[in-house]
């Protein structure tokens, strides 16, 4: 059995998960309020719905139609065809080391829909419960907002006889 306490204030929050068979803390974690969400990188860590225990790099394309910004929706290519709804994890402006990164194809939020205290809270679920992030964001998030293994439609050109 486990209890989730907040304590907030201007500059900080304290998060703590109390583990009540043990009766000490299972995770304490204080933010600070001087975390860097900035848009300034040429390339995006994307957290995707699935059960892979990583995170994958995207190239953020200059003709973008919002800025990206980490916490926030984002479509993604996912193999030759499938296309999900990825959270940014992170913006770099290092190159992951992979010749050829899938662009960003479309930036749902104009604000970020998830913050860094919930982040570093998923990362403490996905170790703590043995799953992975990717799984932890599905089940945190509504099934709304998320586009999961969908196939890409585009219409045909009828041919004339």
């Amino acid at each position: 059995m486990t209890g989730i306490f907040y304590c907030i204030n201007s500059t900080r929050v304290h998060i703590t998960v109390l583990d009540f068979f043990n009766s000490y803390p299972a995770f304490s974690y204080i933010y600070r309020n001087n975390c860097d969400m900035s848009s300034t990188g040429k390339f995006a860590e994307i957290i995707l719905p699935l059960p892979i225990n990583q995170v994958f790099s995207y190239e953020i394309p200059d003709e973008i139609n919002l800025p990206v910004h980490a916490g926030k929706r984002v479509i993604v290519q996912f193999g030759s065809r499938k296309l999900y709804t990825g959270i940014v994890r992170r913006i770099q402006n290092i190159s992951p080391g992979v010749n050829e990164l899938k662009p960003i194809m479309e930036v749902l939020d104009e604000t970020p829909l998830v913050n860094e205290i919930q982040m570093k809270f998923w990362e403490w679920m996905a170790d703590y419960y043995m799953c992975t992030p990717g799984e932890v964001y599905k089940a945190a998030l509504p099934s709304g907002l998320k586009l999961e293994s969908e196939s890409r439609i585009l219409p045909v050109k009828k041919r004339e006889s």
